[in-house]
């Protein structure tokens, strides 16, 4: 859900932008589907170029957070001509190394809270409380350090649809085993022409 996007974005219109956020397939206000062939990165690189085209846009700055930064990464290989600018925040272009980056993160732990994780990853029991208790520490320090996270931010992740974070990511932010776990196109960044931003956080848990 774009909730937590909108907000913070909005002031931009007060300069003269037109500001476009939208809830894609299977999340949101948007329908939510069953059929689990819908949930690839080709198919959202092709709803994003609906929505330009239904909005008749020409070329657009985009910008893309976390998983929004691989679909940018995917759409600027794919339609580079409909780029103004492109803007990634916290993301990343290879997936293999961030699941490293991720195993690092996880490695500070400790290696007993690591066993310990890699053996209910193994036996299907993360909702066990130790297992969920790393996790929350992990999301504490690499995904919102905030005591109080902000309200768009808790309703976007009230309005999170498991089914589609499940088949393409995983089952949390520290454990990639969904359809995109072996992206990776830093051989195609050649292909993205316009003037891209990168920004990330200090104790992010996606790096670029």
């Amino acid at each position: 859900p774009c909730d937590y996007l909108r907000e913070p974005h909005a002031p931009l219109a007060d300069l003269g932008y037109r500001v476009v956020a939208f809830d894609q397939l299977g999340c949101g206000r948007s329908d939510k589907p069953q059929d689990r062939s819908l949930w690839t990165i080709e198919r959202y690189v092709e709803e994003v170029e609906t929505v330009r085209t239904a909005l008749g846009l020409g070329q657009v700055h985009l910008l893309g957070h976390s998983w929004g930064g691989w679909l940018g990464i995917e759409y600027g290989i794919t339609y580079p001509q409909h780029l103004k600018t492109l803007i990634l925040e916290n993301t990343c272009g290879d997936m293999p190394h961030l699941i490293g980056e991720l195993n690092r993160l996880r490695g500070v732990l400790g290696s007993e809270t690591v066993k310990m994780m890699l053996r209910h990853e193994a036996e299907g029991t993360l909702d066990h409380p130790e297992y969920q208790a790393a996790i929350t520490l992990l999301s504490y320090r690499h995904v919102c350090r905030l005591d109080d996270w902000p309200a768009p931010v808790k309703r976007s992740l009230d309005d999170w649809n498991m089914d589609v974070y499940g088949a393409m990511q995983g089952p949390n932010e520290f454990l990639y085993v969904g359809n995109l776990k072996d992206w990776n196109r830093l051989a195609d960044m050649h292909r993205i022409t316009c003037p891209t931003l990168i920004t990330v956080g200090m104790h992010d848990e996606l790096p670029p």
